[in-house]
């Protein structure tokens, strides 16, 4: 096979494929065990953990069949390749190498909050529950299945290898069945695989004198009894060697975890401080606003209402003046009537209530120092009506019930605050 041709590598990693998008279900059993250890502890990755990438496809060959060679620098010089040309550059390759690589160099903050997260552990029961993978031990075999109802084979490390010979043997047995009554066929558990030779010599020395009294059978579950008990005590013993061991390590680990947990504590105290002083500052400074806004509303308001009285002041000081100036030059208009009347009757002219215009341009010129000039035309009639007098409320004094008499007196006339207005005169006096 060709190795640069890259369509015989996908066929050979992916045989199932349809030639569409390439998916881990296509894979071959070796192939999707291979992937899932990369994307589990190599190339960790959250999305499209179902879909299969050309390097995939060329890391998987690569360690299945030894083509095409592939160094580690070449790996990850093509994913970081991949990284730089992806969309949005969403993709962050070997999260694991850089973070202990950023351990390594002590690159972290004091005050940054992480975990140690250990390596995904891969066995029967995670392949099993994560990618549909079941691994049987039948003898010395191994038989790997996974959803799809592929199979693959192989037999233990040092295990003899099976001949053809003995299968086609026990075929003609079973098929040569000798007739008549049979009795049961007694079949016994598989022999228990000691973990060590400390599991194994404690099993050989549990047995009982009557041990050879024993059948098969229960010679065989005796022994699994026995290796049972001896691997729960080797487990037991690796474990009290593993806290002796590890005893100091993981002490000193929880007291910097717990120093950790105790700077984090104390941040976040004093974050929680700094924002109830900064809630405290900002509850001030809001009901100073509100404080200083009230103070400039009741200083606009106040200066309204001064503005307001100082108009309204201007307002009757002027209307004062002008009822005052109405009446000066209502005064002087009738004396100056009574003036003209009495000219005109004095030179036996008619009588006239207003003077007539004067045309000015049409005048004579006086011819001497007799001559008389005509004098200065009647000024326009004022429209003035003057404030009817208010009488006060009954059972109060007016202001001038004093001047009443007086008034009477000098007059002959009775007083009347409000004489009526005879609608011929147009000048009341």
């Amino acid at each position: 096979m060709n190795s640069d041709d890259p369509d015989q590598m996908i066929a050979v990693v992916l045989p199932y494929n349809d030639r569409g998008e390439a998916k881990r279900i296509q894979m071959t059993i070796e192939g999707k065990i291979l992937q899932g250890i990369s994307i589990e502890n190599v190339l960790v990755r959250f999305g499209d953990r179902g879909g299969v990438r050309a390097s995939d496809c060329r890391l998987v060959h690569s360690l299945l069949y030894g083509t095409p060679t592939l160094s580690w620098r070449h790996i990850v010089m093509m994913n970081t390749w991949a990284t730089r040309e992806s969309s949005q550059r969403r993709f962050i390759p070997y999260a694991r190498l850089i973070s202990a690589m950023i351990v390594q160099q002590n690159c972290l903050p004091p005050e940054s909050l992480w975990v140690t997260k250990p390596l995904e552990e891969i066995n029967k029961a995670s392949m099993k529950k994560n990618w549909k993978i079941e691994v049987n031990l039948s003898g010395n075999k191994y038989v790997v299945t996974d959803g799809m109802g592929h199979k693959y084979e192989f037999l233990t490390s040092g295990a003899p290898p099976e001949s053809g010979e003995d299968e086609e043997m026990g075929d003609e047995e079973e098929e040569a069945e000798p007739s008549g009554p049979q009795r049961s066929r007694q079949r016994y558990m598989r022999l228990h695989r000691e973990i060590n030779a400390d599991v194994a010599g404690f099993v050989n020395i549990r047995r009982v004198p009557s041990y050879k009294n024993f059948d098969r059978g229960q010679q065989e579950i005796y022994d699994n009894v026995s290796a049972c008990i001896g691997e729960g005590r080797e487990y037991n013993r690796r474990r009290e060697a593993w806290e002796e061991a590890q005893g100091p390590q993981m002490q000193e680990f929880w007291a910097v975890q717990a120093a950790h947990r105790e700077r984090m504590n104390k941040f976040v105290e004093e974050k929680q401080l700094f924002q109830a002083m900064q809630r405290s500052h900002m509850e001030q400074l809001a009901k100073m606003q509100e404080d200083e806004a009230a103070r400039r509303w009741a200083w606009e308001e106040a200066e309204a209402t001064r503005q307001n009285e100082t108009r309204e002041l201007e307002q009757r000081r002027w209307s004062a003046l002008y009822v005052s100036q109405q009446m000066a030059i209502n005064n002087a208009k009738v004396l100056h009537d009574q003036e003209r009347h009495q000219r005109d009757y004095q030179a036996g002219l008619p009588y006239a209530e207003h003077s007539g215009w004067t045309n000015y341009p049409d005048l004579p010129h006086p011819q001497g120092p007799s001559d008389p000039t005509p004098h200065w035309p009647e000024a326009v009639g004022s429209s003035f009506i003057p404030i009817p007098y208010q009488p006060p409320p009954q059972g109060e004094q007016s202001p001038l019930d004093n001047y009443r008499e007086m008034f009477e007196a000098l007059t002959g006339y009775q007083y009347q605050p409000n004489p009526p207005v005879d609608p011929n005169e147009r000048y009341q006096r």
